[in-house]
């Protein structure tokens, strides 16, 4: 079976004159894999997943999945951003409805429900994503990308803010998303929890990072 996502000598810097973030990196998986980002502060993990994503692009070298450049499939990639893309001042319904119209998912509201109560959201749908917590709203994208059935699930720190109930039901329901043939791919503080709940670990070693934030 051929590798389903492929990185493939790829460099990235953010200005011309500054040093490469990522430089001449390679790596590839197959499908059914749930695959962990390491490094130390700077070195590099939120720019790969931001490239990986296809909200950045490369400076040289490529990154596919099932053979096509990642930037050409949005709609196959959901993405649980660092710094919580939200709509500060629509609902945390909202929010999720609003992405699953964005890219046109066909869903249930049994999915829907079965969702929010794994996350218990249930008492929250109807706030303001501004007036939540920080747990609140990682939750709140958890259930927009899960429920956009992705071919891929790229995630910038998961963990953040969930309360230990949800960080469970996070690795199960990635354990159940590779099961299913989809890649996830996703960064945690936690060396320890990144080798027991993932199937390989892409490790960055550090590197000079540009003026603003980069884990």
């Amino acid at each position: 079976m051929p590798d389903a996502l492929v990185i493939d000598a790829l460099t990235f810097r953010y200005r011309r004159e500054q040093p490469a973030v990522i430089e001449g990196l390679s790596y590839s998986c197959r499908a059914g894999t749930r695959l962990g980002v390491w490094g130390p502060n700077g070195s590099g993990k939120t720019t790969l997943l931001n490239l990986v994503a296809g909200l950045l692009h490369p400076e040289r070298g490529t990154i596919t999945l099932d053979g096509r450049p990642t930037e050409a499939q949005r709609r196959r990639i959901a993405m649980i951003a660092a710094d919580f893309d939200l709509f500060e001042y629509l609902s945390v319904e909202e929010n999720v409805r609003f992405v699953l119209d964005f890219y046109e998912v066909k869903w249930t509201p049994d999915e829907f429900r079965g969702y929010v109560d794994g996350y218990a959201l249930n008492d929250f749908l109807h706030q303001s994503a501004v007036a939540t917590s920080r747990g609140i709203r990682r939750k709140t994208q958890i259930v927009a990308a899960l429920l956009m059935h992705p071919r891929m699930l790229v995630a910038d720190e998961p963990l953040d803010g969930l309360d230990e109930a949800a960080q469970r039901r996070w690795f199960t329901d990635t354990a159940e998303f590779a099961h299913a043939g989809g890649i996830a791919m996703f960064s945690l503080h936690d060396r320890g929890l990144m080798h027991e709940f993932t199937d390989g670990v892409l490790s960055l070693d550090a590197a000079p990072a540009p003026a603003g934030r980069d884990g």
